[in-house]
């Protein structure tokens, strides 16, 4: 199971309020028509500069997502750690042979997680740990984000692959 634990919130008040002093415009100027909800956290991301439509990628670094996963094996911990840059702790689950895993990342991090355990070369167990965090992520806003192409496999897992 994983679940989403934290994830940075913008305080919308403070950055309108701050961005009006500093710049004129309210930090919203560029969501408001794309009719986005500030209540979706990928909505801030939208206020950065951008090329074309899509996000920068530096402003994926100003946001932080932490999940949980339970009744792990060690060993995936490991797969799922290793290659890409995560602050990440884990511990034996009570009466039982699997662990819990809590791993914490930018949004950038976890992009990377992505495109780095969404892939075919992959286990279907680590695919589809991959495929609920992208889940996760796209639920609070980051489908778009993300600029993914998604190739659904014959296991009913899926690939990504960056570009659209």
């Amino acid at each position: 199971m994983i679940y989403p634990l934290a994830i940075t919130q913008c305080d919308w008040k403070v950055y309108n309020q701050a961005l009006e002093d500093a710049i004129g415009q309210r930090a919203t100027y560029k969501i408001d028509s794309k009719n986005l909800s500030i209540k979706k956290f990928g909505t801030f991301f939208h206020t950065f500069d951008h090329k074309h439509g899509e996000i920068l990628d530096e402003a994926l670094h100003h946001g932080m997502f932490t999940v949980m996963i339970t009744e792990i094996f060690q060993g995936t911990i490991l797969q799922l750690t290793q290659s890409w840059h995560c602050a990440y702790s884990f511990d034996r689950m009570k009466d039982s042979e699997h662990y819990y895993v809590i791993i914490s990342g930018t949004i950038a991090n976890w992009m990377q997680f992505l495109l780095l355990n969404c892939t075919s070369d992959r286990s279907k167990g680590i695919r589809q740990i991959g495929n609920d965090v992208y889940n996760l992520l796209d639920a609070v806003g980051f489908g778009p984000a993300f600029s993914f192409t998604r190739y659904v496999l014959q296991d009913g897992t899926f690939e990504l692959c960056k570009g659209k």
